[in-house]
Parts: C-alpha cells; structure tokens; sequence
C-alpha cells in the first residue's frame, strides 16, 4: 500500500524540514522517497524573507524578497545567525525575536504543506539545523516550531541529513563520505562512514560565520570601493541608508550566482544616489581574489575534520557538495584538487537537507524497518564537550577554581555513556555543587563555556576529609542529558538530574542521606565542590530504542573487538535479570558498550568497557 493511500486513511504525512539562512524547504515521503512540496507561490526552495505589509500582515518567500528593494524597512531576513539570542530585528513598526521570524517562516511552510495534505494533518517534523548549533540557537529552533504549530519530533544535524538523501538508495554501498555543506550562513565538514545500512558520522566541525552571506558582504564592499573610485565619495553607511544596502546585497547575490558559470560579467547599477551609480567588469578572477581568505578558513576545517576522523584525502570515495555556497567554482576547484578527483553532483546542493530532514522522520516512524527489512541506522557524534567545574591545582598553593573536566568529549558517539571520580572539599558548607557546563570551545576555562545547570549534593554526616564522589553522564540522540553524582562509599546518597539540551526546561531530583527526595532546580552558589558525572533515565533507553535491536545485535558480534567485550556484556546481559532495580543503568551500558563496538574508536571502546565494568562492580 503507498504512502499516499495510508494518508487517505487519516494517517499524517512524514514531514521534514529546512529552515536555511537564505533559503526554506518542505518535504515529505512518497512511497519511501522524500519530494519537496511547493509553496502558494510554486517554489520549492522559498527565501527566508519575511516582509510587513501596511495591513499589518505577514509575506513569506518570493513576494517578499522582489519587493524588499521597495519596502526595505519592512523586510527582513537572514535571521537564522541570530538565533539564540536576544537580538530583536526590525519589522516596520515591530521589533520581533529571530525565533518569532522564523516560526513565521515555518507557519508559511506549514500552510504549504496542509493545503496538500488538508488542514491539521501536518504536526510532527524533522528540522535540520547546522552542526555546529549551540543548543541556545537549538532550543530557539525548536521554539519558533513550536510557535508554528509543528512538534519536532527530531533536530538532525543538516550534513547528516544531507548524507542520508544521498544513501538512501546506496545502503548496500561500503564508502567514506565527506559532505561541504556551504549554506547561506554557515559551513559544515562532516566526515561519516556508510556500510550495510548504516551511516556512522565520525566527526564535524564547522564555522557559524562562514556562509554565502559573507559573499554577499564582500561583493557589497566591492560595489561600495567602486562607486568611490568612480564618483570621488562614499555611498551612505548602511544604517544611514537601508536601501542602497538592499539594492547591493540584492545585486551582489544575483551577481555570485551568475559568476558560477560565466568567467566575467558587465556590472551597471545606474540609480544607486542622485550623483548616478557604478559601471564596472567583474570577472570571475576578481570574485575569486575577494574569496581567498574565505577559501583558506574552508580548507582548514576540512583539513580538521579530516584529522578528527583520522583520514586521509586518499581514504574518501565521495565528496558531497550541499548548500548553494558549494556551486562556487572557486571552493570546487580546491576540494577537487585536494581530492584529487572530480566531484560529481549527487543530489541538488539546494534540496539535499530538507529530503534528508524528510527521510529522518521517515526512520522517527519506523517507516524504513518496514520496507528494507532492519532499516536504516544513524550513528551521531556529540557537537559539543560535556563536563563539570572542579578545582585543579596548578603549582605550589595555587589552584584554579573554575577547571573545565571533560566528561563526554565532542564526537563521542551517540548515545553516550561515561563516568569521572573525583575528590570533595567542603570548605564552610554542607554541600557538594555539580556545576554542568556545555563546551564552547577548546578552552580547559568553565568561564568561557555554557552553564547548562547546577544539582546539589548534600554532605555526608560522618564524610571524611576526602570523600569521593562518581560523576556519571549520559548523551542520548534526541539531546538528553541525563547525570548522576553518588558517593563512592555511600552509593544510596546521590543527585539525580535530566536536562534537554535542545530545550530550556529542565529536571532535577536530589537524595538527602535520609533517603528522602527532593525537588531541585539550577540553585545559586554560595560555597562547595564542583564535580561530573553520567547516568540515565527513561529518555536514554528511549533514545536507544530508535536502533532495530536486530541489527545491533548483528553488527556489535562481528566487530574486530566483540570477542574480547562479549563475556562482559553477557554477564551485563543476565544481571539485568538478577537486578531489576537497576535493569535500566545496566542496558544502557551495555548499548553504549555495543555501539561503541560498532563504531568507536579504540578509546570509545575502553572507555565504556570500564564504564560497563565499574556498574557491575557496584552490584556486588
């Protein structure tokens, strides 16, 4: 039975969507494969340009970018780089948070989608987003989704997504893939591995200030340095005069594109000022000096991900160029020459996220199980570092008060499951503080990183001087955090707590030595220790629960390592029979055991080898 013939039965379309810088898209899956819908205006890939008409409505798409020359002080777009922050942008009269922009956008999609689908029949979706997203910009996602109406039912990371529109009918294909996602805001380099239905990413890296835009501004800066030459005065700053720069920034886009495939073009903007415009040559040359420095921050990250992933150029079957920044014959020229080979379009560099975005619902609904037998299976890597501050001593009397201990490095494979142990100083207080911090960077400083959340832990009555405390973390797909901190010596005293990383609610629970529980929320500091830790809870399982238990059970046993981890995890195995109490914890280390197994590396395999062991040892 199609997929269209379920849906006349009341069952709801599999969505995935889009949202881009400068472009959006909608897609959903026919018999198993993912095609875009048109929009009112019959675009497949719409701008990402909203616009306020003076009867307070909003346009979305084609209408608003042709008249946003006209009506620039109520337009806008590009809001996507801003999201996540508190940056209002100016529509009109209104000042709008970027989410609010882009739930707009969203709504304008949706309303695409339902007049296909009828009314109310679009709800849940998969929204792609770049891989280098700070869960700030990850929640602000999800939360002008919400706005729309739309449940997220997964955020996926726009290179995988990408890789998935390409696998799709290449699963039986054993390749390494590096895809170049150059999008209108941000560059992705994600290198993953396809094999027997599986799509293992092994690392990414990207720049979130790295994208078509820049273009765009560096072409605009040209436009401006020519009409100084030829008129002996500069045009006006662009907060002077919005619309000369949306008459550049119109130009200089249309100008990149057309550049893609012709070596020169006569450049004649007549009317920019009173005193005329520019009139000028631009060749292909020109555009590629202004992009040279560009070119080398995009080479370094893809040099970088090839050294994360321990690659060479020579170990790469295919290059997947995604984004519209990708058509650029600059950046092709020297990946093709790194490469050493020519790159071959796959798959339209505008349209392979949001089809990816639509083939991951597909998987969200176990569609794929159904029809190819175990189905597809996506092995993610965590983006960012997870750890707790701690005190470290540098020298003689000299301590560092707020040390960055990493707990889950970035590209640990997903779900993730590890555990530090760690010293306790009280000082005046009563209480141990577990201090959650999101990596932003590489610095070893919780300073220049994220506080995700603070748990506190009570102290122990009869505590030793140094007492120690095990910090457990566990990282599911669907961006839970779930952490556990326990007394070594007194395993029943612990704090518990469960936070979404793609959302700003979060949960924590606290066990006072008494055994009673308690709620507890972030909490003010006022003195105590820092530590980390790792646990889980039912969205972990839940999380795991995504892969075909079929397939990973295959997969694990013909690992090079599975012989020297099987007795373990068999042991793992029969004492979620003999302790049911802690059934859960146990099946989650030994899925992390397997799926690193699968495909981590050496250290990812000691490192839940010694996890799995360690929870066998507390049982006894």
């Amino acid at each position: 039975m199609s997929s269209d013939s379920r849906r006349g039965n009341g069952e709801r379309p599999v969505i995935g969507i889009d949202l881009g810088t400068s472009t959006s898209a909608i897609a959903y899956l026919k018999d198993g494969l993912p095609e875009l819908i048109q929009d009112d205006q019959g675009d497949r890939i719409v701008p990402s340009v909203v616009q306020l008409t003076p009867e307070g409505e909003y346009l979305v798409g084609s209408v608003a970018k042709a008249s946003s020359v006209t009506f620039h002080d109520r337009t806008v777009q590009e809001v996507k780089r801003l999201m996540g922050t508190e940056e209002k942008v100016k529509l009109g009269d209104r000042e709008l948070l970027p989410e609010e922009v882009s739930a707009i956008i969203l709504r304008h999609l949706k309303r695409a989608a339902e007049a296909k689908f009828g009314e109310g029949m679009v709800e849940d979706v998969v929204l792609s987003v770049p891989a280098r997203f700070e869960n700030a910009a990850r929640e602000a996602t999800k939360r002008a989704a919400e706005m729309a109406g739309l449940n997220v039912l997964r955020l996926i990371n726009e290179p995988t997504a990408a890789a998935l529109a390409y696998g799709l009918n290449r699963l039986g294909d054993r390749k390494k893939v590096l895809v170049f996602d150059f999008g209108g805001g941000t560059l992705d380099v994600t290198i993953l591995e396809m094999y027997e239905g599986v799509l293992d990413v092994k690392t990414s890296v990207g720049d979130d200030k790295l994208g078509g835009k820049d273009i765009d501004d560096l072409l605009s800066d040209l436009f401006r340095e020519v009409y100084k030459d030829q008129h002996g005065k500069k045009l006006p700053a662009p907060s002077r005069d919005r619309k000369i720069t949306q008459i550049l920034k119109q130009e200089a886009e249309d100008y990149k594109k057309r550049l893609s495939s012709a070596i020169s073009l006569p450049v004649d903007l007549p009317y920019l000022t009173n005193d005329g415009g520019i009139n000028f040559l631009l060749t292909r040359t020109k555009l590629d000096e202004l992009l040279e420095p560009l070119l080398m921050r995009a080479m370094t990250l893809v040099n970088a991900a090839l050294a994360r992933a321990r690659l060479e150029w020579k170990d790469i079957d295919v290059v997947l160029p995604v984004g519209g920044s990708s058509r650029l014959s600059l950046f092709r020229r020297a990946l093709e020459f790194a490469w050493g080979r020519e790159i071959r379009e796959y798959e339209n560099p505008d349209e392979a996220v949001v089809k990816g975005a639509a083939i991951a619902a597909g998987i969200e609904r176990k569609q794929f199980e159904a029809e190819q037998g175990d189905g597809i299976l996506v092995l993610d890597v965590s983006p960012h570092r997870l750890g707790v501050a701690t005190i470290k001593q540098v020298g003689v009397g000299q301590f560092i008060d707020d040390y960055f201990s990493e707990i889950i490095p970035k590209d640990a494979k997903l779900p993730a499951i590890a555990q530090r142990t760690y010293g306790t100083l009280f000082g005046n207080g009563d209480t141990v503080f577990i201090r959650i911090y999101e990596g932003a960077n590489d610095s070893n400083l919780c300073r220049d990183h994220r506080l995700i959340s603070e748990m506190e832990l009570s102290k122990l009555k009869e505590a030793s001087p140094d007492e120690l405390i095990q910090v457990e973390f566990a990282y599911t797909l669907d961006g839970t955090l779930d952490v556990v901190a326990r007394y070594i010596n007194a395993p029943i005293v612990k704090v518990e707590g469960s936070f979404n990383l793609n959302r700003s609610e979060e949960a924590g629970q606290q066990n006072d030595p008494a055994g009673g529980t308690t709620t507890s929320g972030g909490v003010a500091t006022n003195g105590g220790s820092p530590a980390t830790g790792n646990g889980g809870s039912s969205q972990a399982a839940q999380a795991a629960a995504r892969i075909s238990p079929q397939q990973l059970a295959t997969l694990w046993r013909n690992a090079p390592q599975a012989d020297q981890c099987a007795p373990l995890i068999e042991q793992a195995e029969r004492a979620e029979t003999e302790h049911p109490e802690a059934a859960d914890y146990i099946r989650k280390s030994t899925e992390a055991l397997k799926l690193a197994l699968v495909s981590g590396s050496e250290v990812d395999i000691r490192r839940n080898l010694d996890a799995l062991t360690d929870v066998l040892f507390d049982l006894v």
